[in-house]
């Protein structure tokens, strides 16, 4: 399977209290490529893992509608690095 019917994908977090923020995105998918990878932002992403509960938002665009019966398999993996002096 490729992605061809699928233009961007942005990845948004959000938490209690704080905007919703882009954390990812890639803004091109090429044709006939089987898997995506997103490219991150720099953004301080500390209020948000730190709070309660925070929520992740994927918005895909799309250019045609998949093919019936497609399915799409959405797999995260978060690197987060984090400072415990600060």
């Amino acid at each position: 399977m490729n992605f061809n019917f699928i233009k961007k994908v942005e990845v948004y977090i959000s938490a209690n209290g704080l905007p919703k923020i882009q954390v990812a995105a890639n803004e091109n998918i090429g044709l006939n490529v089987n898997s995506v990878t997103l490219s991150d932002t720099t953004a301080d992403l500390k209020s948000y893992f730190l709070a309660d509960t925070m929520y992740l938002q994927i918005n895909a665009f799309f250019t045609s509608p998949p093919a019936p019966h497609t399915q799409i398999n959405v797999n995260a993996t978060m690197h987060l690095s984090a400072n415990p002096l600060n």
